[in-house]
């Protein structure tokens, strides 16, 4: 290998590095030398037999390769056409005998012969294509012909001593087998004609030539004298043509012909060539077996130039003309050199301009195979690769490569020289031919880069230049072998055209931007707009150019991130500069950048930023957008925190109320709000920026602002629907079978399917008259829009949650506060929520004859000496249950002073009408509350007896999107809650005097009169009248509500019957409490023994099974027959709800006797222990009112609570896991028990037990304050 690699590179010198001038004298020469020698070789100067065939033309041995002489040859024979059935007979048979020489089964004595015919067997009998050609042959000079071309590759491969001799003694041989083949009905037509051909191929009929100028003496053959050779130009052939190609005149070519004969001598061209021959033989010719891949394909190599020598000598065989001295050379030393000058001289002379291919002259292939043959140079890997060499020089020069020419000239060198299949794989070829080819498609290649790079210079032309057929034609290249690709990657020719490309695409770009930068106005008309149509310009020519060119050239050149890199550093560094020019301007004619424009300017820089991402991931972007333009962003900020609250103002102030369309119950004022504010935080998102910090921060700042506007416009609909629902009077009237039958009120009112109706009606009452039936209240079509509003606001929260994506934002927050630069919050200017939850009074009403009173509760801001809220009126309660919320907001250090005062409206019609019964007084200092929004209980003594209980909860508001959402959520929440409690209140009045221990009595009377299912419907009857009030109030407000709206109203009724039922049927637990009960309870057992009929104040008397068993049939018939309706109403699930589940314990234990009753207590005090343990031992539980039986604010309820709609479902599911903890259930089941205990006169036995209680929440209360106080928790008060 070391020869070849010292080699490599003087081969390429030699052919394309030599002095020209010398090399085209020697080129003149030499090929002037091959003309006389053709000049003498013709027939015409021969001597013939007289009679015989002519002797083959030195033509005829040129074409010997590809057997196609013989035809030539046998035209005096004729053409013989045979009928096709004749030839297929003759083809079959001939394919059988081969078959059989294939198998060995026919011996072939003659090696030679049996190669020739095996080779032809596997060519064309074997090989599909070829065997349906050779069945298409009309003649049998075809099939002989196509043997001859198989036995020429075979014997090629041969060391022969003469080898047209052999080929003719092959080709013979071959038609003897043909006529042994011939069938015998054939045989008459066929055998004269192939004996005829197979004389004419019988090595005696070609004797060698004595001299060329005298007689064969020894001859016996009458012989004739050919005219000798004049060696005038014009007698000589080709010598026009080669004129043309020299440019040389004839008297210059006459004089050099003249020069030459002097020292041409045959016998020394003769001794030439056998030498030559000799050393082929020896393996010391040009090439030796190392500068082949195989030693096979060296003796291919080897077998052609021998024979190829050996033609010569034959054909050369007469002796010298004359003696001389001193003969000239007929083959050149360098004849590499010498004829790639002629391939050259030959292509320039061929080629016309307007070409798409080169296509040669019956003259051209003359001199290009006939002087390759007489140097040696005509093996098909060399003659190939100088040939393409020369094409190269002379043809592929122009700037712009023309591929497609190109193409067409490979596969044209490829089509003349490279015939074969085996030739054309490089892998076969010597190192001198393969390198020298591969150097010239590297030549190429490198004309097809400067071809793309001039295209390069066209990029930002509105037309696109297309590389793709020079990429594809590179690659073509590279990929055609193995050894073209790795040559190109030994010498780093893609490393190095790729820097050079590079360059070429920054020139373009630098043209480019400057013709972008010189549209910049130069004065006071400068605006941001200008930059920013820069930076889209450039961004869309990059996006333009990634999609024209998605993949890189070749290694790591990618047009458009090429260009993206140089024309984004380019701005950039040009940015600033630009940026302070437009301050300039504005500043001197006293305007300001609009914030929108800055931003809008900052994404399309954005969009830039994200390319360098992509382009340069390993490297920072080179400056700090979100420094240059934050205060643009500051600026959009303010405006819009601006706008909310006149937004809000401004829609209440316009609006109508009413709803929007048929399908959409509210109305315009809240979509307003919230495509306000929707707007708003998604134009941060809009503008992508990078400092997710800042987008947060300010994004929660809108928020904070929403909610106070939300706030705002919540706490105006809750006035305007107070005015709507203020208490109107309630005339009850008595209805008698006689005037307004009951059914009568029961009408189905049906206004587009949205109306309530009852149609599970009983009959009416025929009894005397005893139920007062009130008129149906007319709801306002505004309050209905309202609570629509309300509502819907709580789904468009939900929506803006999914929008904001809270949770991100609060942990960019979060991340912020461990930063010293970046507090989000000053904790002098935090607030802090105080809710406050007024439960119910005990001992606190008005001296009245009956011990009830109508009352109401206002709470009162001390320091701001304003009023907080008022709660509504309870009409005709002992300890009435309100279970309203108000809210208060004070600074970080301040408390809150928070007056009490219980009022008594001695005329529910009159609101003026009112006593003050009872004032109490309440600190409320966040220092001494737990933040954590959850509640702390409190009962407020009040002056002049009494107790108030309330819950407090204490939020500390936070500078957190979840905070945020949170309190909007909550907000709305609780407006919708408190309008819905406003809306119900309406039915209680009739709730009350329906479901009341009067009309037990009555039934219980009427029923006297009635046996059977009579009697049993009397049950029913009575509470028809509420069906009825009931079924009017819901059709009026089903015409103006969604159903998912008009069912929550419906449950919130069905909540309000319960509760009545539920006070009717048992009395509270608190009403021990009452000194009366509470003395009753310190007497004896016996004392309490004796009493037969206990009375407990505010409950009178207890019921009878009876009683408890027609409440529950009137339950039972509100909650299917009505509410449910047959699928129609709520669900049952949600109809039976905790609450009336816990209350069929009452008829469950009702009847069970007291003994049994405590013995049930006293098992159920282990569980009930559990429970409390369970409460007070979880981390994020506060004490729930079980002492009062009433519900604390749940978790749900809390601001951080309501913060998610994950949140909130995630609650939900808590509470409702919690409602049906078996712990829970057991607690409730223990209260009916005590309170049937109560009701049973066993004073003593539950108050017992209900201080039992006392010390354990005590104790537990301890406990759980010592551990949060170990935890570094706030106490709750």
């Amino acid at each position: 290998m070391s020869r070849n690699s010292s080699n490599q590179y003087s081969i390429y010198s030699e052919v394309n590095s030599a002095d020209d001038e010398s090399i085209l004298k020697e080129t003149y020469h030499y090929t002037l030398i091959v003309i006389l020698l053709e000049y003498m070789a013709e027939p015409r100067f021969h001597v013939n037999s007289t009679g015989a065939p002519q002797p083959l033309r030195d033509e005829m041995n040129q074409k010997s390769k590809s057997g196609e002489f013989l035809l030539r040859e046998q035209s005096s024979i004729g053409s013989y056409q045979n009928s096709s059935s004749a030839k297929d007979y003759l083809l079959v048979a001939l394919t059988e005998r081969l078959s059989l020489i294939t198998r060995n089964q026919i011996k072939v004595t003659d090696p030679n012969f049996k190669r020739c015919l095996l080779k032809f067997y596997n060519d064309y009998f074997l090989d599909p294509n070829m065997k349906i050609k050779l069945k298409q042959t009309s003649n049998i000079e075809d099939i002989v012909a196509y043997f001859s071309q198989s036995a020429n590759k075979e014997l090629n491969k041969v060391l022969l001593d003469n080898f047209s001799l052999e080929l003719y003694r092959q080709v013979a041989s071959f038609l003897e087998l043909l006529i042994n083949c011939t069938p015998e009905k054939y045989m008459a037509d066929f055998k004269p004609k192939l004996e005829a051909m197979k004389s004419t191929f019988e090595p005696n009929r070609y004797r060698p030539l004595t001299k060329r100028y005298s007689l064969d003496m020894n001859s016996n053959v009458p012989i004739t004298a050919q005219r000798q050779p004049s060696w005038n130009l014009d007698d000589i052939s080709h010598i026009g043509y080669f004129m043309k190609l020299f440019a040389m005149d004839k008297m210059k070519i006459q004089y050099d012909v003249n020069d030459i004969l002097k020292h041409l001598s045959l016998s020394s061209y003769k001794n030439e060539l056998l030498e030559l021959r000799v050393k082929v033989k020896n393996s010391s010719f040009s090439l030796s077996v190392s500068d082949f891949p195989t030693e096979r394909e060296y003796r291919n190599w080897q077998n052609y130039i021998f024979g190829e020598t050996t033609q010569l000598i034959d054909k050369f065989s007469s002796e010298q003309i004359s003696n001389i001295n001193a003969p000239t050379p007929c083959i050149p030393s360098n004849r590499k050199a010498i004829i790639s000058k002629l391939f050259e001289l030959i292509i320039q002379s061929e080629y016309k301009n307007d070409e798409k291919v080169l296509a040669l002259s019956k003259e051209s292939t003359f001199f290009i195979f006939k002087c390759a043959k007489y140097w040696l140079s005509d093996f098909p890997s060399t003659i190939a690769s100088l040939f393409f060499a020369a094409m190269n020089k002379v043809l592929f020069t122009n700037d712009m490569l023309n591929v497609e020419f190109v193409e067409k000239s490979i596969m044209m060198v490829s089509n003349l020289f490279l015939r074969s299949r085996e030739t054309k794989e490089l892998t076969t070829w010597n190192n001198y031919d393969r390198i020298l080819w591969v150097k010239t498609l590297r030549v190429i290649c490198s004309k097809t880069f400067k071809s793309i790079s001039i295209l390069l210079s066209k990029l930002f032309d509105p037309n696109l230049p297309s590389f793709s057929p020079y990429l594809s034609f590179y690659f073509t290249i590279k990929y055609t072998d193995r050894y073209t690709e790795d040559y190109l990657k030994s010498t780093s020719f893609e490393k190095k055209w790729a820097e050079s490309l590079r360059n070429n695409i920054n020139r373009a770009c630098q043209t480019y931007y400057q013709s972008l930068v010189s549209t910049l106005p130069r004065d006071e008309t400068l605006e941001i707009q200008h930059i920013q149509d820069i930076a889209e310009k450039i961004y869309k020519m990059i996006e333009k150019l990634q999609k024209k060119y998605p993949k890189p050239m070749f290694e790591d050149v990618n047009i458009a991130f090429v260009v993206a890199d140089f024309l984004i550093n380019a701005f950039l560094v040009d940015l600033e500069t630009m940026l302070r020019f437009v301050k300039h301007y504005h500043k001197i004619a006293s305007k300001s950048i609009a914030p929108v424009d800055g931003l809008e300017c900052y994404k399309a820089i954005v969009d830039l930023r994200e390319i360098y991402v992509q382009i340069k991931p390993n490297e920072l972007f080179p400056i700090n957008l979100e420094s240059m333009f934050g205060q643009f962003l500051q600026a959009l900020n303010d405006d819009i925190k601006k706008r909310i609250m006149h937004v809000v103002k401004s829609s209440i102030k316009a609006e109508k109320w009413v709803r929007m369309n048929d399908a959409t119950y509210y109305s315009t004022s809240i979509v307003d709000i919230f495509r306000l504010v929707n707007e708003a935080v998604q134009i941060f998102t809009k503008f992508d920026w990078e400092d997710q910090y800042e987008i947060a921060y300010l994004t929660t700042n809108i928020l904070s602002e929403f909610t106070e506007g939300l706030k705002y416009y919540c706490s105006k609909l809750q006035n305007l629907a107070e005015n709507d629902l203020q208490m109107d009077v309630i005339n009850l009237i008595t209805v008698t079978p006689e005037s307004t039958p009951l059914s009568s009120g029961i009408e189905k009112l049906d206004k587009k399917g949205k109306t309530w109706s009852f149609h599970q009606m009983k009959r009416a009452l025929k009894s005397k008259p005893s139920i007062m039936v009130p008129a149906p209240y007319e709801y306002t079509v505004r309050t209905c829009v309202i609570l629509n509003n309300l509502d819907a606001m709580l789904g468009m929260i939900t929506r803006l949650d999914e929008l904001v994506k809270p949770q991100e934002l609060s942990k960019y927050l979060s991340e912020a506060k461990a930063k010293p630069n970046r507090s989000t919050e000053n904790s002098n200017n935090i607030n802090h929520i105080f809710t406050i939850r007024v439960l119910n009074t005990m001992e606190v009403h008005a001296d009245t004859n009956d011990g009830f009173s109508n009352l109401r509760v206002t709470l009162n801001d001390s320091n701001r000496k304003s009023e907080l809220g008022s709660t509504r009126i309870i009409e005709d309660s002992l300890n009435p249950i309100w279970d309203e919320e108000f809210e208060l907001r004070i600074s970080n250090k301040e408390k809150a002073y928070i007056d009490f005062l219980v009022w008594h409206h001695s005329d529910a019609k009159n609101t003026k009408m009112v006593e003050l019964c009872a004032k109490g007084h309440v600190v409320l200092d966040p220092k001494r509350f737990s933040d954590n929004g959850l509640p702390s209980e409190m009962s407020i003594a009040m002056s002049p007896k009494g107790h108030l209980n309330i819950h407090v909860t204490l939020e500390t508001e936070k500078m957190d999107p979840l905070f945020c959402i949170g309190n909007a959520y909550r907000t709305a929440l609780r407006s919708k809650e408190k309008l819905l409690n406003m809306i119900v209140t309406k039915f209680s009045t009739v709730v009350a005097h329906i479901i009341s221990k009067n009309t037990l009595k009555f039934v219980k009377a009427e029923k006297k009169n009635y046996v059977g299912k009579d009697a049993e419907e009397v049950v029913y009857d009575a509470i028809v009248p509420l069906f009825d009030y009931l079924n009017s109030n819901l059709s009026i407000l089903a015409s103006e509500l969604p159903k998912e709206l008009l069912f929550e109203v419906i449950l919130k009724a069905w909540d309000v019957i319960l509760l009545r039922a539920d006070s009717m049927l048992l009395p509270s637990l608190s009403s021990i409490s009452s000194s009366g009960l509470v003395n009753s309870a310190r007497k004896s057992i016996w004392r309490n023994s004796i009493s037969s009929n206990p009375t407990i104040s505010g409950f009178g008397k207890p019921l009878t099974e009876e009683d408890i068993s027609i409440v529950f049939k009137w339950l039972d018939a509100l909650c299917i027959d009505f509410f449910h309706n047959e699928g129609a109403g709520p669900s049952i699930e949600n109809l039976k709800n905790v609450k009336y589940t816990s209350m069929l314990n009452i008829p469950k234990f009702y009847g069970t006797s007291v003994p049994e009753l405590k013995k049930l207590i006293l098992q159920l005090e282990k569980s009930y222990d559990q429970y409390l343990d369970h409460i007070y031992n979880q981390d994020h539980a506060t004490i729930q009112l079980i002492r009062t039986q009433t519900m604390g604010v749940s978790r749900h309820a809390t601001i951080m609570g309501s913060s998610t709609k994950a949140t909130r479902e995630q609650l939900k599911d808590i509470i409702k896991e919690e409602e049906h903890d078996p712990l829970k259930i057991s607690a409730d089941k223990m209260d009916v028990i005590l309170r049937i205990l109560l009701a049973k006169g066993e004073f003593h036995f539950v108050y017992k037990n209900l201080e039992r209680r006392k010390k354990l929440l005590k104790k537990m209360e301890n406990k759980r304050m010592a551990r949060n106080a170990a935890m570094g928790k706030k106490a709750i008060q």
